[in-house]
């Protein structure tokens, strides 16, 4: 769902992120590495009002958005590994 806009690093460089208005976040930038793991998850699961960045709240559970602030981290220690790992227990559990 974030690599769409993000970009599969996380740096905002994702085929729908050039396009939104404004531009899809870095979430390795350091205003994304400066928010609280609460305010990530505020953010992926209610969006940001007036931005191209959407609720998630309505489509995922709360544990998967946690899922998701832990991806986030993931991207922004540079850990590939990890967030590779991440993905395919997500599509697995996901029947994707």
């Amino acid at each position: 769902m974030c690599a769409q806009c993000h970009g599969s690093t996380g740096t905002g460089n994702g085929a729908f992120g050039a396009t939104t208005y404004p531009p899809a976040a870095s979430l390795v930038a350091h205003d994304a590495v400066k928010r609280s793991d609460s305010e990530l998850y505020w953010i992926i699961k209610n969006g940001i009002s007036l931005t191209g960045m959407p609720g998630f709240g309505g489509q995922t559970t709360d544990r998967d958005v946690w899922g998701l602030v832990w991806y986030v981290r993931q991207l922004q220690a540079g850990d590939a590994p990890a967030v590779r790992a991440l993905v395919r227990a997500f599509l697995t559990t996901h029947g994707r």
